[in-house]
């Protein structure tokens, strides 16, 4: 039996004892388990979203002002921004910009440009 199913069966044990005092209590623990499961499922959210961004910190290999992502099958993919990984943890694609023989990298999310000659 779960913490769940064994507080529901005590309540009801309780209920049927007619001792309000003491089913306020089990009603008022009974709601901290819930609170309990909810923050223990925002953890695991978390921690996963944690591990999945040291996954993919440790697959990123800097090239200049850019992150190239090379993955454990050896594909590459990128170039991504550096300022969105590194202050937000989010790989953002940047785009190619030719200006009079000078090739920018521009993000769209953070407009951050970073010059590099062709």
């Amino acid at each position: 039996m779960s913490i769940v199913s064994n507080t529901k069966e005590i309540v009801d044990l309780i209920r049927k004892l007619d001792n309000q005092e003491l089913y306020q209590k089990i009603c008022d623990l009974r709601d901290e388990i819930f609170d309990i499961r909810e923050q223990n499922l925002e953890l695991r959210e978390e921690l996963k979203r944690l591990k999945e961004a040291e996954d993919i910190s440790n697959e990123l290999k800097r090239d200049g002002n850019v992150y190239i992502r090379k993955t454990t099958d050896g594909t590459e993919s990128g170039p991504f921004c550096m300022a969105c990984w590194d202050y937000d943890r989010k790989l953002v694609n940047v785009r190619k910009n030719n200006h009079g023989g000078l090739v920018f990298l521009i993000c769209n999310i953070c407009e951050a440009r970073k010059g590099k000659t062709s």
